[in-house]
């Protein structure tokens, strides 16, 4: 019963989408969303656009991409509240000095597990290995 909650038909109808435009050579929204985003953290690279701007600052930049300004389908324009890469969307937002605090803060995190040396205690080191594929999860 759970599964037809998932909606399992349109996710199949999604992937077989993905794979057309991977055929067909068409550009993957998200890269160039990814490359709108850039655009906005190289105008403000130190302070970024502020926490929760990147909603407000993006269409800006996406007119600079037509494949993302308009939905192919539906000819509808398009909006995004997040950017799809959350370090992208962090730097972008926080900017350099933002983002050092957040990174200040990790470092002090994993120096005390080392410290305590986690790798000895198994569930500690479960723990730490789940955080980590949620980071690289961020990432991709």
């Amino acid at each position: 019963m759970s599964l037809l909650g998932l909606k399992t038909d349109r996710m199949a109808d999604r992937m077989r989408g993905l794979e057309h435009e991977v055929a067909t050579g068409r550009e993957n929204t998200r890269l160039v969303l990814a490359r709108a985003t850039l655009d906005m953290i190289q105008d403000r690279p130190v302070l970024g656009w502020g926490a929760g701007g990147y909603a407000y600052c993006l269409p800006g930049y996406q007119v600079r991409y037509p494949e993302i300004c308009i939905a192919r389908d539906s000819h509808k324009r398009m909006f995004f509240e997040h950017a799809h890469d959350d370090y992208l969307e962090l730097l972008a937002e926080y900017g350099v000095v933002g983002c050092s605090f957040l990174l200040a803060s990790l470092c002090f995190y994993v120096s005390r597990l080392i410290r305590l040396r986690v790798w000895r205690n198994v569930p500690a080191g479960i723990l730490l290995l789940g955080c980590l594929v949620i980071i690289v999860h961020a990432a991709l």
